[in-house]
């Protein structure tokens, strides 16, 4: 019993490890080229590029929705570099960016939408720079944005994302022929197939395409 509880947890962890290698690695190798690249006062953009990977590189999105999300990055640094010029400019940036940040990216499905921008943000604002500082610091984040434009890409054609009428047809297979093994009839008729499937695809409308 004991020695059951013990493999299992440990499948558990090492599943949670595998899925987390992804990030894992992507951090590292970030961490190692921009130290050696810019040096470690720049290494706080790696954990900010870091953070948008991890919520990013399992979404099918496009190139323009990472455009987008790269830009708005960009953009905050920009906003928390000028929060850094003066106190007023600090006190009325922080009241404003954080709140349109909730107010425009936190959706009803996406509740933490805002979370990436907000570190950057907020994160960029500990480390002042200079104009030039400035000009490297963004340097870094063109450099780790790229690598996340790249990586991102790289996994979503290692790991494509399969077709739902695919999935539906399979699951639908599994099922007619548990249910005839079990001894049972087929459900949904003589030919096997389940209510409602019609060319082997169920609940799917013409040419395969969800009806719904």
């Amino acid at each position: 019993m004991m020695r059951e509880r013990l493999e299992s947890q440990a499948r558990i962890v090492w599943k949670s490890f595998l899925g987390a290698l992804p990030v894992i690695c992507f951090y590292l190798f970030l961490f190692c080229t921009v130290l050696a690249l810019f040096g470690t006062q720049y290494i706080m953009v790696v954990s900010l590029v870091t953070v948008l990977f991890q919520t990013n590189y399992r979404k099918r999105k496009s190139w323009a929705s990472l455009v987008r999300a790269a830009a708005a990055q960009l953009g905050l640094g920009l906003l928390a570099w000028i929060a850094t010029w003066s106190f007023p400019l600090s006190v009325g940036l922080n009241r404003i960016v954080p709140f349109a940040l909730v107010f425009l990216k936190a959706t009803r499905f996406n509740k933490m939408g805002y979370f990436s921008g907000l570190m950057t943000f907020t994160f960029l604002q500990l480390l002042p720079v200079d104009l030039a500082g400035f000009f490297v610091q963004t340097g870094a984040m063109l450099y780790s944005l790229a690598c996340f434009f790249l990586l991102v890409k790289l996994y979503q054609r290692r790991y494509p994302q399969e077709n739902p009428a695919g999935v539906l047809f399979r699951g639908q297979q599994i099922y007619v022929g548990d249910a005839g093994e079990g001894g049972g009839p087929h459900p949904g008729g003589k030919d096997g197939r389940l209510p409602g499937a019609g060319g082997g695809h169920a609940f799917l409308g013409k040419g395969g395409e969800d009806s719904a």
